[in-house]
């Protein structure tokens, strides 16, 4: 037996150290989930470093066994790769922390994973060519078949160690007693095998001392990390789990948390449920009167199926949860009691849902536990068909997503709504935070499994009759009407560009300043009104942008005033228009205009080759609506009011008089709406606008230009020299030129006629003017932005204000 051993030790060795390769490799991602997330940025970032150490490793190893191929060497360097791995350990606990506030989920995974698994991983991969070295020096004929037995050994090792990790490992051990095992098993073969005579013993002795108090200390650290608060630390199979108490929204709290996500809470001083998103399930009423089997996919602390379970006395609830610690610590900490109508599955839910041929009158799918941790099967078009198959008529399905509302390509949640609504053409979307705001939150999604679709105002009436504990239901209703999704992806278990949407999520929300404008944002709503094809009035485009602007302002919280008249064009042709209104602030009596028009060109007219063709209008039109909707935004979600009110005011009707240049021109939108200023502005007991009330009027037109050169419009400053120089102090220069442009007549002019201080934001030196060449390409972010930072510097810090507002 003995000679047996001593005879296949080279093999057992490199079998033995396959393995530790792939135990470190799955770790790898246990130690950065809770840093970086489950993402497909991890999984490459950990294979790829892994891999080229691997390569690395070959090359390295082979040379130096062609130099030296001892049996000594060959277990020095697995006595070296065991002081790495504690090494490893050392730097997790105290450099990963700090590591994940620099790096972003897409460079920290990469980063992180060459500080701490490349050189374990080389040190393992110089094993194989020294091995095979040394088995051919007795044998150099073999040398084909030696090789090949070496590498079966390593394969196979590293399959053992990847089953092992999975099925055993990991969910018996955690992870920092398997790290210290691999390390202590790799000096302990390493030492057996080492020629201790020839070795400098001190220094190895002092080496391995420095190493194991490094390990030590990190260890110590790891385990001095959790408070007394603290009442699980463990892992998990699939994530680390802890428990703790603590406070949320000012209240005594037990918490969950799955690796960095918060995943469940509930409140200690009472029975009501901890997050807003959980009441979500008391919609059910709204669209199937009975409920009898309800499914929830993903247990977390199982708040929402004891919030079934006590609020439909007559329902038996399914639980789906793959992680199985997660039951007993529902039972011990979460107030979770076994019952006959609560049943628990520890199993993936989509497997479930392909396995069972139950029908349930709810499905409410909570498996995304934070932007860090989204499994993309439960993202796709088949996992939202697959959970209709097993609705009941007029059965409910519900999902909790992470994302947020913002218009960027690629973005995740507008992509998931278009997947979603494939699989339920009757469906509707709840912002459990609100429908205005740009930063991520949990987004409620319903989808019933028939066609009987409830309009805004008759879920509002039917919620208040049923007394639903969700206060403003309809005020957190999300317009679809308010994007416009064909430019974003359909999610199919063949294509799903999950990980890669969510970076810009995550960009945003660490940005240090949420509350500025943003350039990128304004852009894509350019993009979205030219999706929608010309705009000029009777156009579908036109009836697209007009239901667009009106469901935006009302997602802000603005009130809203729609103004409709109908016009005479030069050519006799009668058309209606529509003034569109946000006001911020409606009850302030003193008030800034902020203008600008939505419509567009019917007719390139001064293109060579097409100008009866409709124009595009990205610079002329839809850059001055972008940075309106987008300071509207900003100050709409302000903590502190102004002392003014401001009305966001979209015309109609600016390019729709293009054949009139002989002088008879005339803006008909804010015509209109100056000779009716009486209906928004009046005076107490007469027909009569109260002008002196509006402090001035700004009106922005063709502001995206990539050269953007805005000069003083010679008509704004002749008649209000003052307010149009109290801007350009606040604007901060750039783009803003302070000589004199030309003059102009534009949406300001009916304003100036009246008397009232109005000023233009135009660039004026455009060659694309109504020509087929006015694209988005010629539209700039940064000069988007250069602008709605302008607006903004003037209305919340210029001293304007602060002489001409009565306080």
């Amino acid at each position: 037996m003995l000679s047996f051993l001593r005879k296949n030790t080279l093999y057992f060795v490199v079998f033995y150290t396959g393995a530790i390769v792939l135990v470190l490799e799955i770790l790898a991602m246990r130690l950065l989930a809770p840093y970086y997330g489950n993402t497909l940025f991890s999984v490459s970032s950990v294979l790829s470093v892994v891999l080229a150490a691997l390569s690395v490793g070959y090359w390295v190893g082979g040379r130096w066994a062609d130099r030296n191929p001892s049996k000594s060497l060959f277990f020095t360097i697995i006595f070296a790769g065991g002081l790495s791995v504690f090494c490893l350990d050392f730097l997790r606990v105290w450099l990963l922390p700090q590591m994940a506030n620099i790096f972003s989920i897409l460079s920290g995974p990469l980063v992180s994973s060459l500080l701490l698994f490349f050189i374990p991983s080389f040190l393992l991969g110089m094993l194989s060519p020294f091995a095979i070295k040394i088995a051919v020096q007795d044998h150099p004929e073999q040398l084909g078949s030696i090789s090949g037995t070496i590498f079966f050994y390593s394969t196979v090792g590293s399959i053992a160690g990847s089953l092992l990790s999975g099925f055993y490992l990991v969910p018996s051990f955690g992870v920092n007693s398997i790290l210290w095992g691999s390390a202590l098993s790799l000096l302990v073969v390493g030492a057996l095998g080492m020629d201790w005579k020839n070795l400098i013993g001190k220094k190895i002795v002092m080496l391995v001392a420095m190493i194991l108090g490094m390990a030590a200390a990190s260890a110590q650290l790891s385990a001095g990390s959790w408070d007394s608060s603290v009442l699980v630390a463990q892992d998990g199979i699939y994530e680390k789990i802890i428990v703790y108490d603590g406070k949320y929204k000012d209240r005594p709290a037990r918490l969950l948390q799955l690796d960095r996500s918060s995943s469940g809470a509930m409140f200690l001083d009472g029975d009501d449920l901890a997050y807003d998103y959980f009441h979500y399930y008391a919609l059910f009423p709204l669209f199937k009167s009975e409920m009898k089997e309800a499914l929830v996919l993903g247990g977390g602390a199982y708040s929402i199926p004891k919030g079934i379970l006590r609020d439909f006395p007559s329902s038996h609830v399914d639980v789906v949860e793959i992680e199985p610690a997660l039951w007993d610590i529902g039972k011990k900490f979460f107030q979770v009691q076994e019952s006959d109508r609560l049943a628990n599955y520890v199993m993936d839910g989509r497997r479930f849902l392909r396995d069972t041929d139950k029908k349930y009158d709810l499905i409410y799918s909570d498996v995304y536990h934070s932007l860090f941790s989204i499994p993309t099967h439960f993202t796709t078009v088949e996992f939202f068909e697959e959970a209709k198959s097993h609705l009941s008529l007029d059965g409910v399905f519900m999902a909790n997503i992470i994302g947020d509302l913002s218009r960027r390509t690629p973005s995740f949640l507008l992509s998931e709504m278009r997947t979603f609504r494939e699989a339920f053409p009757n469906s509707y979307f709840f912002a459990v935070k609100s429908p205005g705001v740009l930063e991520a939150q949990n987004i409620v999604f319903v989808g019933v499994n028939n066609e009987l679709r409830m309009k805004n105002e008759e879920l509002r009436m039917k919620g208040i009759n049923l007394n639903l504990k969700i206060e403003g239901l309809s005020d957190r209703l999300i317009d679809p009407v308010r994007f416009e999704l064909s430019a974003y992806s359909v999610y199919t278990d063949d294509y799903s560009d999950v990980d890669y949407a969510l970076l810009s999520v995550l960009s945003e929300a660490v940005e240090e300043n949420p509350k500025s404008v943003k350039g990128k944002e304004m852009f894509d709503l350019v993009a979205q009104q030219l999706r929608y094809g010309p705009r000029y009035p009777t156009s579908p485009g036109h009836a697209k942008i007009v239901s667009f602007l009106t469901s935006e302002l009302e997602a802000m919280g603005l009130d809203l005033h729609v103004q409709k008249t109908t016009e005479f064009l030069s050519s006799g042709v009668q058309v209606p228009l529509s003034n569109i209104i946000g006001r911020l602030y409606p009850e302030k009596q003193k008030r800034l205009i902020l203008g600008t028009h939505y419509d567009s060109r019917e007719h390139a007219s001064l293109d060579p080759k097409n100008p009866n063709s409709p124009l595009p209008g990205a610079n002329d039109s839809a850059s001055g609506v972008a940075v309106l909707l987008e300071v509207a935004r900003v100050l709409a979600t302000r903590e502190s009011e102004l002392d003014f009110g401001i009305d966001f005011v979209f015309f109609d009707g600016e390019e729709s008089m293009e054949d009139s240049w002989n002088g008879s021109w005339r803006p008909l939108g804010s015509s209109y709406f100056a000779a009716t200023l009486w209906d928004l502005y009046p005076r107490s007991n007469s027909k009569e606008a109260m002008t002196e009330n509006i402090l001035g009027v700004i009106v922005v037109d063709m502001v995206g230009d990539r050269e953007l050169v805005i000069k003083k419009e010679k008509s704004s400053y002749r008649h209000n020299p003052d307010f149009m120089d109290a801007f350009w102090k606040s604007s901060g220069g750039g783009a803003f030129d302070d000589s004199m442009g030309i003059e102009i007549l534009d949406d300001h002019t009916p304003f100036l006629e009246r008397g009232i201080p109005a000023m233009l934001l135009l660039d004026s030196d455009y060659p694309p003017f109504h020509t087929m060449e006015d694209t988005l390409d010629k539209v700039s972010p940064e000069s988007l932005e250069e602008v709605g930072t302008a607006l903004l510097r003037f209305i919340l810090f210029s001293p304007f204000f602060e002489k001409n507002v009565v306080q």
